[in-house]
């Protein structure tokens, strides 16, 4: 895990991550009381297992644009950490252009699901939450991923080149 730092050596924070956290503590404390008043009580709460679930789905692309950003994505690296610096970096290029791609794709899909789903007026079983509000994460998630990219693209051009820096621009923002 690679961490950004500013120039005073203090940890920053995007907003994204602020928000994700602020999403799992509510998580687990709506998960805590539904095991409180459960054994406790012997009442479960109807309604927490859906929200934690939709906040856990709205966490989850919310925080796809920060791993884009920090490169710390999923990857095998063991190809790209053994070539040469202007070849490591036309291939992290490469792979940030393909993943745009796929990002805009899935933008589009999800505008079209969100949109079906608000015209349908479906809401959720415990909650009546409208179905759309939830489907929503996925194309806000799915804009965020497309700038954190750019900035990602950018950010990949800006830095020197230096042999066996790792990949994607080991989790700095330039």
């Amino acid at each position: 895990m690679s961490w950004s730092t500013d120039d005073l050596g203090t940890r920053r924070f995007t907003a994204e991550e602020v928000l994700g956290a602020s999403l799992m503590f509510a998580m687990v404390l709506i998960l805590f009381a539904q095991v409180v008043s459960r054994f406790v009580f012997a009442n479960s709460l109807s309604w927490s297992e859906e929200l934690a679930r939709y906040l856990f789905i709205w966490l989850i692309f919310l925080c796809i644009g920060t791993v884009t950003l920090r490169g710390e994505h999923v990857a095998i690296d063991i190809v790209t950490d053994r070539m040469p610096p202007r070849a490591r970096r036309v291939t992290e290029q490469v792979c940030l252009a393909v993943a745009f791609v796929i990002n805009a794709v899935i933008l589009i899909a999800g505008f079209q699901i969100a949109f079906v789903l608000l015209d349908l007026g479906q809401t959720s079983a415990a909650l009546t939450l409208p179905m759309w509000v939830v489907y929503a994460a996925l194309p806000i998630g799915m804009t965020l991923a497309l700038v954190r990219g750019v900035q990602s693209s950018v950010a990949l051009w800006r830095r020197p080149l230096t042999p066996g820096s790792g990949s994607s621009a080991n989790g700095q923002v330039a």
